[in-house]
C-alpha cells in the first residue's frame, strides 16, 4: 500500500476522528513508522530479543481495528494519537509481564531490509540523530543508544518524538510539568546524538 498524499491523508484525519473504521485503517498506516519505532523504542533490548516488535505493533492495530469505529470519537489528532501509542505501550507491558511470568527462552529479532527502512523512518523523527540516519546509520545503533538512556529520557522521546504529543500531554503522563519534559527532552536528545557519534 502507497503512503497517502497530504489530502487523503487530511480526510482520512477527519474522517477517522469521527469513528469511521476505513479512515482509522488509514491513519494507522500512516503512523506505522511512528507506531514501530515507539514500540521497539519502549521494548528496551531485553523484550527485543524475546518478541518481534511487529507482532506488537500488528496487535496494537488489531485492537484499533477491533473497535470497528464503535465508541471512537476524538476531538483532534492529538487525542487519536495519544490514544493510539497508549495502546501500544500497553500491549508493551503486557509483553513485558508475560515473558517475566513464564521466563520465555531468548530469541533476538533481525528485522528485514524492508522493515530497518521503516524503523529508520520513524526514528528519523527523533530530530537531531535524524543526520546521523540520513548518513545510514543502523536502526540497532540506534537502539542501542536509546537503551544506554535513562528511562525518563527514552520516555520523552518516545512521547514528544515518535507519538507527537505537547510537552504538556507528556508532562500529564509523566508527572511533571511541560517545562521540565522540555529541559528533560533537550538533555536526552544531546546526550542520545553523543552516544551515536
Amino acid at each position: 500500500m502507497s503512503q497517502p498524499d497530504e489530502e487523503s491523508l487530511a480526510q482520512s484525519r477527519a474522517s477517522a476522528l469521527r469513528g469511521d473504521s476505513d479512515s482509522i485503517e488509514r491513519l494507522l498506516h500512516a503512523y506505522l513508522p511512528q507506531v514501530r519505532a515507539f514500540v521497539r523504542m519502549r521494548m528496551g533490548n531485553d523484550l527485543r530479543q524475546r518478541e518481534e516488535s511487529l507482532d506488537i505493533v500488528q496487535s496494537t492495530c488489531r485492537r484499533v481495528l477491533a473497535h470497528d469505529g464503535k465508541g471512537l470519537s476524538f476531538d483532534g489528532e492529538a487525542e487519536f494519537r495519544a490514544w493510539l501509542f497508549t495502546a501500544a505501550l500497553n500491549n508493551i507491558k503486557e509483553k513485558h509481564r508475560f515473558h517475566r511470568a513464564q521466563k520465555r527462552d531468548v530469541r533476538v529479532e533481525r528485522p528485514t531490509p524492508e522493515q530497518s527502512a521503516q524503523l529508520q523512518r520513524g526514528y528519523g523523527t527523533l530530530g537531531t540523530p535524524s543526520q546521523l540516519l540520513a548518513a545510514g546509520e543502523g536502526v540497532r545503533k540506534i537502539e542501542t543508544a536509546l537503551d544506554e538512556l535513562a528511562d525518563d529520557q527514552r520516555e520523552a522521546i518516545s512521547l514528544c518524538r515518535l507519538a507527537g504529543m505537547s510537552y504538556s500531554q507528556a508532562g500529564e503522563r509523566m508527572g511533571r510539568s511541560p517545562e521540565a519534559v522540555r529541559k528533560l527532552l533537550s538533555r536526552a536528545l544531546m546526550q542520545l546524538a553523543q552516544k551515536m557519534e
